[in-house]
């Protein structure tokens, strides 16, 4: 192992320069530098210096400690028996949060990188049906990705923690009682050993704040830790009110009702059933469980209203009720918000009177057309008409107008562009898209929000979480929006906007901007620093009350996301206008693109 290297090379050598250790170790400056940080930062008995001119030296802070750890690593060192070798490597997993590459796994286990292989194919047999999975990234190496607190609850099931007598003598001034405070101690202790990025602390609790503060430990371990720590020092397990959930509840959507025009608060359907699923929600996770979870993309994709929403509540809970709510959870909670939204959409279209097809074919297909329409709006009367037959249209002064062909002429209504043989599924979406549409007085498209002052080009390979930190900034000056590259990065942390065919498009959880706008990164040669590839960035702002226009920008991207010969025309432009062009010409040919007049 390299750390026993380390210090057999400082002992023997005494001071030895960067260029020497890594030498000796045959490893980079870089991942030296790694190892040494990691070396100080544990509980070692030592400490390595560096002097100018002299180079790094090793000096034993606690002989007692020292030869603790030097026992410690002795032990690590001897080979493994094939029936130890996987819950071994699970440990190796479970205590860091970086990447490790097959090399260093192979090299810390003390077998080839063949036998690791194989070794890995059987933990992530093991893995199935667990909360936590294999994650391979290439370039990058491997890991367990999980929530933190399924990596800990895992790691206590392997025994107690390091110094886990000295913690819970440390966490006795928090007044638990002495049984909690072993458990607690437990999940402190293996959360100070995982390894990972640390972070300046910023805690809720102040009592535990101020014993841990010296503690290096992780942004997600400090959130799972006081949350912990706050449930078992009030109890809520059996002190929840359900009177006052219930009140909370009324309150909470009332305001999103004033917000955002919805009918949340009044529909009390909606409020029983959300009611019963927090009830059961925070029982769960006072007892560290979850439900299996939905796919979260979809959703995040398809509504994003509705998803934004229910990563609102899980904050509030968290605040409220002191629970991590998993993102596993996120997708109950967007399901449970779709319902009312859905059952607003269904009473709009039974409030369509009038509806006129137009259909140059007629025959067969206008018939086929009127049919399937009946069934998505039933109350309405449905007209077809031909292409010579447009003032009769005008004199029946139609609530909605749909057309199989370009039209040159505008109408009092709103009109919609469909496809000769659309699904059944595709007049649904349409039905959900126009009654958003209906609520909004804003015409705007995707086209009209761009402007030459908020499109940039980049050829240089760029860290995409970088340069959304510096968008982000840049869209703040123009809109307005005082919290806005916060609440887009609190967004894209929770999940990331990157979907089809290199399409980001990062949004705020909340909107309360100035003005609309869209700003457009193109990408040529992509960014890195994410899972999936990035081209295009369509970075959203747009004022309060403005979302049905979010759910117009969001289908006519996904729209765009359908088309990869269009994104590598416009990934490769440099030119505004005839980005703009190109874009106005996709979005006007695609399926179902909606024509507001």
């Amino acid at each position: 192992m390299r750390e026993q290297t380390i210090i057999n090379a400082l002992q023997t050598n005494g001071p030895m320069s960067a260029a020497a250790l890594a030498a000796t170790l045959g490893v980079s400056r870089r991942t030296l530098q790694s190892d040494l940080r990691q070396l100080n930062e544990d509980n070692t008995g030592f400490i390595i210096t560096v002097t100018r001119n002299v180079g790094y030296q090793l000096t034993i802070t606690d002989s007692a400690q020292f030869a603790a750890y030097q026992a410690s690593l002795q032990d690590q060192a001897q080979p493994a028996m094939p029936a130890k070798r996987l819950p071994a490597l699970m440990h190796v997993l479970l205590t860091t949060t970086e990447y490790l590459t097959v090399a260093q796994l192979a090299e810390h286990e003390l077998i080839s990188s063949k036998q690791l292989q194989r070794d890995l194919r059987e933990l992530e047999k093991l893995l199935i049906g667990t909360p936590l999975q294999l994650e391979r990234k290439a370039h990058y190496g491997i890991r367990l990705q999980g929530e933190w607190q399924s990596r800990i609850h895992a790691l206590q099931q392997r025994g107690l923690p390091p110094h886990h007598q000295t913690l819970c003598q440390r966490l006795m001034p928090l007044g638990l009682d002495p049984a909690i405070t072993a458990q607690f101690a437990g999940e402190v202790g293996w959360s100070l050993a995982v390894k990972g990025q640390a972070t300046v602390p910023a805690p809720t609790t102040a009592a535990f704040a101020g014993l841990l503060a010296d503690s290096r430990l992780s942004e997600e371990a400090w959130q799972f830790l006081t949350v912990s720590f706050a449930a078992k020092h009030k109890q809520l397990t059996t002190r929840l009110d359900h009177d006052l959930l219930k009140t909370k509840l009324q309150a909470y959507f009332t305001a999103l009702d004033m917000r955002h025009k919805t009918d949340f608060a009044t529909h009390p359907e909606f409020l029983s059933l959300m009611y019963f699923h927090v009830l059961a929600l925070i029982g769960r996770l006072q007892k560290h469980q979850s439900l299996a979870g939905l796919s979260l993309e979809p959703l995040a994709r398809d509504y994003p209203i509705a998803f934004n929403w229910a990563v609102q509540f899980a904050q509030w809970l968290t605040r409220e009720y002191q629970i991590a709510v998993p993102k596993t959870e996120i997708g109950y909670l967007t399901t449970h918000l779709l319902v009312p939204l859905e059952q607003a959409h269904e009473a709009w279209s039974r409030r369509l009177y009038k509806i006129a097809v137009l259909c140059g074919t007629g025959g067969g297909i206008a018939t086929l057309l009127c049919l399937r329409l009946r069934r998505i709006f039933p109350e309405a009367v449905i007209q077809t008409f031909g292409l010579n037959e447009l003032t009769a249209i005008h004199e029946l002064e139609p609530d909605l107008l749909f057309t199989v062909t370009e039209l040159t002429e505008t109408f009092d209504c709103p009109v919609v562009r469909i496809d000769e043989l659309a699904s059944d599924l595709d007049f649904a979406n349409l039905r959900h898209e126009l009654s958003m549409a209906a609520r909004s007085n804003n015409t705007d498209t995707l086209v009209d929000l761009l402007t030459p002052a908020l499109f940039f080009q980049t050829s240089q390979a760029a860290d995409y979480h970088a340069l959304l930190l510096a968008l982000t900034a840049t869209m703040t000056s123009y809109c307005g929006q005082s919290d806005y590259a916060e609440s887009v990065m609190q967004r894209e942390n929770f999940l990331a906007t990157i979907y089809d065919n290199g399409i980001a498009i990062p949004h705020p959880l909340s909107f309360n901007a100035e003005k609309n706008a869209v700003a457009v990164v193109v990408l040529p040669n992509g960014a890195g620093g994410s899972s999936r590839p990035v081209k295009l960035i369509w970075l959203i702002a747009l004022k309060r009350d403005q979302l049905p226009l979010h759910r117009t920008l969001t289908t006519q991207l996904a729209a765009l996301m359908q088309q990869p010969d269009v994104i590598e025309q416009l990934v490769h432009q440099t030119d505004f206008t005839r980005f703009i062009n190109i874009l106005r010409t996709a979005l006007e040919g695609a399926e179902q693109t909606w024509i507001y007049n």
